[in-house]
């Protein structure tokens, strides 16, 4: 009897985080947008000693999810724990009853990433190269295949310390994060091109200081 108490309360745990990592459908690290991580089989008796089913990193089955505010692999997931890799290797085991009371965020419903920047320019930018560099970087945005085209933002938002900061954000149709930094990176190159071509300069942070000698502050 108190055998079988013990496998019930390291089954229930197990259950129940398993559900929950069906319910958010894990995204898949190696092969991003693969399908959802699958149950482990049940013991093949009461008895039987219930150990982690480990899940191959190359599989559909190796899944990503934000656990302790970061991205990790989900690894094995066994009755009694979990066990998480992190992106520096290490190897994290979660009892199952601590993990199913835990916020875990995952991406595998995700079908489009996010592009979000601020782009600052300098003050010497008049309006008719403003109204062409934004021009510029919403064409270079909307030319690209993977652009989802709903929204598309690129506006002039304000007056910075040191630079004219214009707003960028942008939706593109992948799942797959190497894919998305190659587009991040296409994208960035030709917005470079955009501003060199309207004739202006990126910012970078600078601070004026005037100087005044003490007979002028007295009004000498």
């Amino acid at each position: 009897m108190a055998h079988s108490n013990r496998f019930r309360d390291g089954l229930l745990p197990g259950l129940s985080v398993l559900f929950a990592l069906l319910f958010f459908q894990a995204h898949v690290s190696a092969a991003p947008g693969a399908s959802q991580l699958s149950p482990p089989a049940p013991p093949a008796a009461a008895n039987a000693t219930p150990e982690a089913e480990p899940i191959d990193p190359g599989s559909p089955r190796a899944s990503v999810a934000m656990f302790f505010e970061r991205c990790r692999t989900v690894e094995t997931v066994g009755l009694r724990s979990t066990r998480i890799r992190t992106l520096d290797r290490t190897l994290i085991a979660i009892p199952n009853g601590k993990l199913s009371e835990m916020r875990i965020e995952s991406y595998t419903m995700r079908d489009r990433m996010r592009l979000a920047c601020d782009v600052g320019v300098v003050y010497d930018t008049d309006a008719g190269q403003m109204r062409a560099v934004l021009a510029g970087f919403e064409r270079v945005l909307r030319a690209h295949p993977k652009i989802w085209e709903d929204t598309v933002v690129v506006r002039f938002k304000e007056f910075g310390d040191s630079a004219l900061v214009i707003e960028v954000m942008a939706w593109f149709c992948t799942s797959n994060y190497d894919e998305f930094r190659e587009i991040r990176q296409e994208i960035l190159i030709e917005f470079m091109q955009v501003v060199a071509e309207a004739g202006t300069r990126f910012a970078f942070p600078t601070r004026t200081v005037h100087v005044v000698s003490e007979h002028a502050a007295l009004g000498a």
